[in-house]
């Protein structure tokens, strides 16, 4: 969604040009309208990773986009559309970032990569798997930190966000942005208060990013008992995934439904009486979490959920670390749908404020184009083609 934004957003206010990574070629179908509003639009399949590579010092994340034939598209793009601000969006595509004079490049960090792995190091199964995590931990703490420094400006989706980076690499912070990429178009989310199902909750997240998981089996192995408990005829609904992981299949998934990917999650998010946000691991803001807030439900969430958003317990949501807590919480929302009401209206203010993404984008165009002058300024008028970027990641990253 934060991709989504910005793009509308940036192609009203600079000639957009857009490279979509897409698993699949059918994929492309649903990446069609931007085709009506940037300059122009190519599509890159990406590759199954077939080197398993234990010895490399690069993390598998990285590993997997790493592509001579998106390297050529890039440079290709740059030349003949004679770009002046390169943009990458997460970690993974920070190895494609040149040494330019002239061009501004810009990495959107969805997430602090080494932080959302070790995070995920207490619910990896299994001693293989935590070794495993552990290695792509080290790797990439090793890989962030040294790549992070090539770029020009680097987008983060909160202060805590930046504060982290800075902690490990203090020269970043010049270069760090937390202000400007977090957003969604507020204005086309409708604010519902009325008709709600209010014995019904919402989790919203793919099985494709392990903190979904993660939290969903947390939420159903620990708190979702003790709510049906003392809650009859409360349901669960998930969207955006199918079944039950498979190693989790043993659970009790009673009164839990899955809806499967949908066309526009507004539907859900207008009619479910309550938001639920059990994410035990990760990084970043939570798009879903914003939307939540946009569209009038009320959320519960741990701290970790709602990482980056200031608020206190009972302000813009209900927060809860336990799962006695979660569920107490849960309960006393499900009863009182007047208190969480009025902490819906706060959670819609504030997103109103501050995270919708047309003033946001605008401040980053005006960040682009200081960057921009500084870099031209700084060689002169002379006119210089970009100099190519160094060899996709299969070596690993020179000392910065």
């Amino acid at each position: 969604v934060f991709m989504s934004e910005a793009c509308h957003q940036l192609a009203k206010q600079t000639d957009l040009h857009v490279i979509v990574g897409l698993e699949s070629p059918e994929q492309a179908a649903a990446h069609k309208p931007l085709e009506a509003i940037a300059r122009t639009v190519q599509y890159w399949v990406r590759q199954p990773l077939t080197q398993s590579a234990p010895a490399s010092l690069l993390p598998r994340a990285v590993r997997e986009f790493a592509d001579e034939q998106l390297d050529w598209l890039i440079q290709r793009t740059l030349f003949l559309e004679r770009i002046d601000v390169l943009q990458l969006e997460y970690l993974q595509l920070a190895q494609y970032a040149g040494r330019f004079d002239r061009v501004v490049t810009a990495l959107f960090e969805h997430d602090i990569y080494f932080q959302s792995v070790a995070r995920q190091l207490p619910y990896l199964l299994g001693l293989g798997a935590k070794l495993r995590g552990a290695l792509e931990y080290m790797r990439a703490l090793r890989y962030e930190l040294r790549m992070l420094p090539r770029f020009d400006l680097i987008q983060v989706c909160s202060s805590s966000n930046a504060q982290l980076l800075c902690e490990f690499c203090p020269k970043l912070g010049p270069r760090l942005d937390a202000q400007s990429r977090a957003g969604i178009a507020v204005p086309s989310y409708a604010y519902v208060e009325s008709d709600r199902d209010r014995n019904t909750l919402l989790f919203v997240g793919s099985y494709r990013h392990a903190p979904n998981i993660q939290g969903l089996v947390w939420f159903i192995e620990h708190v979702f008992p003790s709510i049906r408990e003392r809650h009859s005829g409360v349901r669960l609904i998930v969207v955006g995934a199918t079944a039950p992981p498979a190693e989790w299949a043993h659970l009790d998934w009673k009164a839990v439904e899955f809806r499967g990917v949908v066309p526009d999650i507004r539907a859900y998010l207008h009619r479910c009486g309550l938001f639920i946000c059990p994410i035990v691991s990760g990084s970043g803001i939570r798009v879903k979490v914003l939307e939540a807030f946009a569209c009038g439900i009320p959320v519960v969430s741990t701290s970790l959920g709602v990482e980056g958003i200031p608020t206190r317990d009972g302000e813009l949501c209900a927060l809860a670390d336990t799962p006695a807590e979660f569920a107490r919480k849960t309960i006393r929302l499900l009863k009182r749908p007047e208190e969480a009401t009025l902490m819906a209206r706060r959670a819609r203010a504030y997103v109103e404020q501050c995270h919708d993404s047309g003033p946001l984008i605008a401040k980053l165009v005006a960040r682009y184009r200081c960057l921009m002058e500084s870099k031209q300024a700084g060689i002169g008028a002379a006119t210089q083609l970009p100099q190519p970027s160094s060899p996709v990641a299969a070596s690993d990253p020179p000392e910065s």
